[in-house]
């Protein structure tokens, strides 16, 4: 299956409205890229993609990249800088766990939305959305 069909029209608004919806709670940015698959360590492909579409740019280095394959199915979080050194890192890595569950209930819309819910909780104390907050990357989804 090619990546770029994975979700109708429909569903991908429903991401982005997500992410833009996560976005309000918290000064973090966030980006999905979905690829059909990967032949390194998913761990180094999302560093990748990370680094090309210039997440490490943000102000407060508090981007964030969902990366997933499909095949293997597999998600994995790239977090920036800001975000490893604060003390919210520690508390995301159950929220991956979630999203590798639905993934293998073959429930990949469900287990986006859900993380990206959890993800806005999770970060709104730490990098609390500001009243001069500046979308700082494109909120779409990208592909590979």
């Amino acid at each position: 299956m090619n990546a770029r069909n994975i979700f109708n029209e429909f569903e991908q608004e429903e991401i982005v409205a997500a992410i833009k919806s996560l976005e309000l709670k918290t000064s973090c940015e966030i980006r999905l890229h979905i690829e059909e698959k990967t032949d390194i360590p998913i761990a180094e492909r999302a560093k990748e993609i990370f680094d090309f579409l210039e997440m490490q740019q943000t102000r407060l280095r508090n981007g964030i990249l969902l990366y997933i394959s499909l095949f293997p199915m597999d998600a994995y979080f790239h977090f920036d800088q800001g975000i490893l050194e604060s003390s919210a890192y520690t508390s995301l890595e159950e929220i991956g766990k979630a999203l590798s569950e639905k993934i293998s209930d073959k429930q990949l819309l469900a287990g986006i939305k859900e993380v990206l819910l959890g993800l806005g909780e999770q970060l709104s104390a730490p990098f609390p959305y500001q009243p001069d907050d500046v979308n700082e990357l494109p909120n779409e989804i990208s592909f590979g």
